[in-house]
């Protein structure tokens, strides 16, 4: 075997070294040692990543064979020494390495997939103690019925349903507690409305200024108990009290009251005896035409109403007196009258009148804005109130009683829409980031069109929505909880917040507050007037402080005439006040 004269071997060996196995071929002399034929493969390229193969060391096994034959009679032997080729077991290595790993990545996310929904299914209770939680802050007090299946959540579950009843059960307490107070001081038991004695003190303290009182005497409610039985005389009583709860609301200040077991109270503070005259005959026909319940068939109950006015200083005693014999002069005039306590009589106007007087404002577009602050308990503004009074034509100064006739005769909701529209016109044109409420009469609350109008000003002005609040009375908002809860749920979805007014002249007040949640109440200013002097009013007052800010809900003080007044009040905790003594309404003169 020489280099020369063995071409054969030569090709045959490399055929068999160039198919990429091997690494490295040498032979070499068995005796002598001497390296006979050498190759070897290039260095190929590593299809494995650097960093993985650093951690797979692969070395090519080397193998040796020996290798006989016959030259020239000599025997000859020759070393074969083969070394395999890396490349290759890395290719495959690499090759089975995806594989798995496509295997592992697949199964590892079927794995995420499945521990994701078995934590979520564990931990559902979780977002059900979240929930919980927000509406416990709400007020809501709800409680979880399903048990979780981890110690853990079902331990928590449980605290956070003893927490939500123990709260419940405190608000329910506070609740019997402040309507037991209520009908201990104010309320009278059968209708609802005020009783006698809060309606004198109520009396009492507005004889700073000028109004009109009226005695309001059913003839044959005692028939009607012979007749029907006490039953139908108390559904009488209370259509009566819900009718004349409805009229006090057309004024600021007005406030009703049972007398006696067939006697109302209605007093209109502010109110000139001109505009009143039109107002008790109004009554007259109201009453008059009331329906009854049907077991008393077409019976109607007959009124007899006596009014007497009042002015700056008068005394209550006197006042009621004057007004009773005023009622003993329409007992003896007939069935259906009403009498006047001795005043000099002013032009009275009928209905004819009025009308024209509010058509000519409504299309005169004749009104004024006056604003008064809600002060809060640290000095700062809560929000503006932003109230209207008519311009009327001809010298008519006294207002008082254009809005009680305008939704008298219907244009209520004409009136409001004028309002707003005036409203939205000065905020647009004024600079500030302040807070302004106005104020809706009930037949707007309850018009599906003016609420329809209403929403779609808000949406249309959505900057200025969130700056908005609605204010409506407490008759009005509980007269039909799930009409109010509509239109509370349509005007905060604007974000605009809401103002109960008046709170606490209904024994319903505290079941209506925790069903409507308004953002605001304003406490009625009767309770206010004589807090200082009048440690029942306190007690209920701290009463519906504790619970209106258990449901979160702040708590104004209205008709706040004093500075002793308003620091008696801010000690109560009340978040804010407003009342002549505090910030006086001023009128916006640019918006006439």
């Amino acid at each position: 075997y020489t280099h020369r004269n063995n071409k054969a071997i030569e090709t045959f060996l490399d055929g068999f070294f160039d198919n990429g196995f091997y690494q490295r071929l040498t032979i070499t002399e068995a005796r002598t040692g001497h390296v006979v034929l050498e190759r070897r493969q290039p260095a190929s390229s590593n299809p494995m990543p650097e960093w993985l193969a650093s951690f797979f060391h692969v070395e090519g096994p080397v193998k040796t064979a020996e290798f006989h034959y016959d030259r020239a009679g000599h025997s000859q032997r020759l070393l074969i020494e083969l070394q395999a080729a890396t490349a290759f077991a890395y290719a495959e290595l690499w090759s089975a390495m995806k594989s798995w790993l496509l295997v592992c990545a697949v199964i590892i996310a079927i794995g995420a997939a499945l521990l994701v929904v078995l934590i979520r299914w564990n931990l559902a209770p979780l977002r059900q103690i979240e929930l919980q939680a927000l509406s416990i802050g709400r007020g809501d007090f709800s409680t979880q019925t399903g048990t979780p299946r981890t110690r853990e959540l079902r331990q928590m579950a449980a605290a956070m349903n003893g927490m939500s009843e123990k709260l419940r059960q405190r608000i329910d307490e506070l609740t019997d507690r402040a309507e037991t107070l209520l009908k201990k001081t104010r309320i009278d038991e059968v209708t609802g409305i005020m009783n006698r004695r809060g309606f004198v003190e109520n009396l009492q303290s507005v004889m700073n200024g000028d109004g009109v009182m009226a005695i309001i005497r059913l003839h044959n409610l005692q028939s009607i108990n012979d007749i029907f039985g006490y039953p139908a005389g108390n559904e009488a009583l209370c259509a009566i009290a819900a009718m004349l709860s409805e009229e006090r609301e057309y004024y600021r200040k007005g406030f009703v009251g049972r007398l006696s077991g067939a006697e109302f109270g209605l007093a209109a503070p502010d109110l000139a005896m001109d505009e009143f005259q039109q107002v008790y005959r109004d009554l007259e026909s109201r009453l008059a035409s009331l329906p009854m319940p049907a077991k008393m068939g077409k019976l109607r109950i007959n009124i007899h109403m006596g009014v007497s006015p009042f002015h700056r200083g008068a005394n209550v005693s006197q006042v009621l007196a004057q007004a009773n014999q005023a009622l003993a002069m329409a007992m003896h005039e007939g069935k259906q009258a009403a009498c006047v306590a001795d005043e000099d009589n002013t032009e009275v106007r009928n209905s004819t009148d009025w009308g024209q007087l509010i058509d000519d404002v409504l299309e005169g577009r004749r009104i004024h804005l006056t604003r008064q602050d809600v002060i809060l308990a640290d000095g700062g503004v809560a929000f503006s109130c932003l109230l209207s009074r008519p311009e009327l034509a001809g010298g008519h100064g006294q207002t008082a009683g254009f809005v009680a006739m305008a939704e008298r005769l219907g244009r209520g909701g004409d009136f409001d829409r004028m309002v707003v529209e005036r409203v939205f016109k000065y905020l647009e044109s004024c600079s500030g980031d302040g807070f302004w409420s106005i104020k809706v009469l009930s037949s707007s609350w309850y018009s599906e069109r003016f609420q329809e109008w209403l929403v779609q000003q808000f949406r249309a002005r959505p900057s200025l929505a969130g700056r908005m609040l609605i204010a409506c009375a407490e008759s009005t908002l509980i007269r039909d909880v799930p009409v109010s809860l509509k239109h509370i749920a349509a005007i905060r979805a604007c974000g605009v917040r809401l103002v109960m007014d008046h709170f606490g002249g209904n024994v319903a007040s505290f079941s209506a507050l925790r069903q409507l949640k308004p953002d605001y109440i304003k406490v009625d200013g009767s309770y206010i007037r004589d807090v200082v002097d009048n440690e029942d009013y306190s007690m209920f007052l701290n009463v519906v402080i504790d619970i209106a800010h258990h449901l979160d809900i702040a708590v104004i003080a209205e008709h706040v005439e004093s500075d002793e007044i308003r620091a008696a009040l801010v000690k109560m905790k009340f978040d804010a006040v407003q009342g002549r003594g505090i910030a006086s309404a001023c009128v916006l003169e640019d918006f006439f």
